[in-house]
């Protein structure tokens, strides 16, 4: 959930798109998937950097995490109430606000995709006209 703070010193605006817990969770995540993959790969192919014995283990080392990760954490994250209404339709609203890709997604998709062209553009156009000035 995207929430939003005005800075009084500098009048700039602070947007937390995740909380704590939520980064965390992001993170286990990424963690135990990486080793996963890796591990799993290694066992299944048989790669040679390192032994099958510390690939075995370190994979059943990632799956409590991952578990962890996918059955407590994101369903407390999407359903808990932070100083929020508890209701069962504000829950999926919720929901569909912070975990759903919807049309304000989408929006701001096309304006960073807007941004970074038009930036790439300039970039190009002050590239040729240099090259040109040079010749």
């Amino acid at each position: 959930m995207v929430r939003s703070a005005q800075r009084p010193a500098s009048g700039r605006v602070i947007v937390e798109r995740y909380t704590w817990l939520e980064r965390v969770t992001h993170l286990v995540h990424l963690v135990a998937m990486l080793t996963l993959l890796v591990t799993g790969f290694k066992i299944y192919f048989v790669w040679g950097f390192m032994s099958f014995q510390i690939a075995w283990t370190l994979h059943m080392i990632a799956v409590p995490f991952f578990l962890v990760a996918n059955w407590i954490l994101v369903p407390y994250n999407i359903f808990s109430c932070k100083g929020e209404r508890c209701g069962v339709r504000d829950r999926i609203g919720h929901f569909k606000e912070s975990y759903i890709f919807g049309k304000d997604d989408m929006e701001r998709l096309v304006d960073i995709i807007k941004n970074f062209l038009e930036e790439a553009g300039t970039r190009l156009l002050r590239f040729m006209t240099s090259a040109r000035a040079i010749m």
